[in-house]
């Protein structure tokens, strides 16, 4: 039986073809920030989940806030051309193994059984290949457009005979997208086995605190002299994760905005 990678399956190409390719974003601590600059590169770490190597991303938004990143750091790249083995899930993967994101396993059935493999969510890219249109699939069936995507809004009319026939997967996912939980459940994670190059990939927006502006601008432009960044104050923090992240939501779909992506 084909399952929720098959994207070609639900959606028609000609119903991707007005959805436009979202950035890459990769969310992070400051102090993280001086490493990745100097080595020019995002380090994959190891992942106990998939027992491997991985730098994690989110398709087009910003997610995962938590209180570790007191400062946090967002880095957005261009998502076409990607050179290294990549693979690609709905939702926060994370966030699913721990049990935050239980929509997915209560509200699917598959062979008399109450869950759902997490590799059958995901999309495994070959080198080189072009893995869009996953993305865009997802967009397209759950949300109609990137503007919804990206406020998280689901559409009202989803054609359920597509999802019986074809794939129990996608009845979970609409089942979890339908649920209040935060953004990691309706973002899609893209992760990549290798570290990944913020020069080979092209870095085009920096969301950054305004006093690490002097030291870091100089490092981003010797990157990208095009690259589009955008400070704010510390003082911004006091209203803790859900304020910052508020703040880092609006930034970058400006950001969005102004490239005519949503």
């Amino acid at each position: 039986m084909p399952n929720f990678s098959d994207v070609n399956l639900v959606t028609q190409k000609e119903n991707l073809e007005g959805i436009k390719t979202l950035p890459l974003s990769h969310n992070c601590n400051f102090h993280h920030v001086e490493g990745i600059l100097n080595k020019k590169k995002i380090e994959a770490k190891d992942c106990n989940i998939f027992n491997d190597k991985l730098a994690y991303f989110f398709y087009g938004k910003p997610s995962y806030f938590k209180e570790a990143h007191k400062i946090p750091v967002f880095l957005l790249f261009e998502f076409k051309d990607l050179k290294t083995e990549h693979r690609i899930a709905p939702f926060d993967t994370g966030a699913y193994y721990n049990g935050l994101l239980d929509g997915v396993k209560k509200e699917s059935i598959e062979d008399g059984k109450d869950s759902i493999s997490l590799d059958k969510f995901c999309y495994l890219s070959k080198e080189g290949e072009n893995s869009e249109d996953y993305n865009k699939n997802v967009i397209s069936y759950f949300f109609d457009d990137n503007l919804n995507y990206y406020d998280n809004s689901i559409k009202d009319d989803i054609e359920h005979y597509n999802a019986c026939s074809l794939h129990y997967e996608y009845i979970a996912v609409e089942g979890l997208y339908s649920k209040d939980y935060d953004d990691r459940a309706t973002s899609i994670e893209v992760q990549f086995r290798d570290d990944f190059s913020i020069e080979r990939n092209k870095l085009i927006y920096a969301f950054i605190p305004r006093d690490m502006a002097k030291a870091w601008t100089p490092k981003l432009k010797n990157i990208n002299k095009d690259v589009q960044i955008e400070v704010y104050l510390r003082t911004k923090l006091s209203g803790g994760v859900t304020k910052m992240a508020g703040i880092a939501n609006q930034a970058i779909k400006r950001f969005l905005e102004s490239k005519n992506l949503l």
